[in-house]
């Protein structure tokens, strides 16, 4: 915008100096075609407008153009009100912020555990969903973890658990415990009945991963991971 304004001044400036030198012109050629009078008051009369202008024309022009270089000198060297700018954004952002939209999340997440709190299943399901849609961690938790408890018949059984591996790579602890226990505990029908994940879906055993996410759950402070990463060494080191 700066340099379109600097501009536009620059062409308001070339206008001037154009102007003074056809006015110079006109000035010029009125004086060579004026004829000779032989009374100086009519003369001077005529005279007086031109004469004015032409003693005026230059310190008029000289005015323009310093008036011309202060503005482009503003122009140039102003900097913008940082704190203006500041509270711009912040009235822009005001009716979305971060906090609003985290506390309306909050909200939501609420309201779906009193849903299953009551029995009312559809009705978590559906808050469950829209807040997965949108990519919040514990709503996708809640959404593939119920499905592989057979309590969310909308996804089958290897998207649930793909989703669940997908925010176990995100860093989600929750996530990364579930997923461990399903891989080291996927041939104990006892303790995946104990724990729901035994009326719908079959999983396949594998140890080694299944006990780096429990360890890196625990390390984020999970303390049912660290419980089930017990019980694991406890089967692994009886005796067979």
């Amino acid at each position: 915008w700066i340099d379109d304004r600097i501009k536009l001044l620059q062409q308001e400036n070339d206008k001037l100096v154009q102007e003074k030198e056809e006015l110079r012109q006109r000035l010029f050629q009125y004086q060579q075609s004026t004829p000779s009078r032989s009374s100086n008051a009519p003369a001077i009369a005529m005279a007086k407008p031109t004469t004015w202008l032409s003693k005026n024309l230059v310190p008029l022009v000289i005015v323009g153009i310093l008036a011309l270089g202060a503005t482009i000198y503003f122009l140039t060297t102003k900097k913008p009100d940082t704190n203006a700018v500041v509270n711009n954004n912040l009235a822009i952002q005001k009716p979305g912020t971060t906090d609003t939209l985290a506390q309306d999340v909050s909200l939501k997440l609420n309201e779906a555990r009193v849903y299953r709190a009551n029995g009312a299943m559809p009705q978590a399901l559906f808050i469950y969903k829209d807040l997965a849609d949108r990519q919040v961690p514990e709503a996708r938790y809640e959404y593939a973890n119920l499905a592989l408890q057979n309590q969310n018949p909308h996804i089958s059984c290897l998207t649930a658990f793909d989703m669940m591996l997908d925010l176990a790579n995100t860093n989600y602890a929750p996530a990364k415990r579930t997923a461990g226990f399903l891989f080291c505990f996927a041939n104990d029908a006892e303790q995946l009945k104990q724990e729901n994940y035994d009326e719908r879906c079959t999983f396949s055993r594998n140890v080694a991963r299944g006990s780096k996410l429990l360890m890196e759950a625990m390390l984020q402070g999970d303390t049912v991971a660290n419980r089930l990463l017990d019980e694991l060494n406890t089967r692994t080191s009886l005796p067979k």
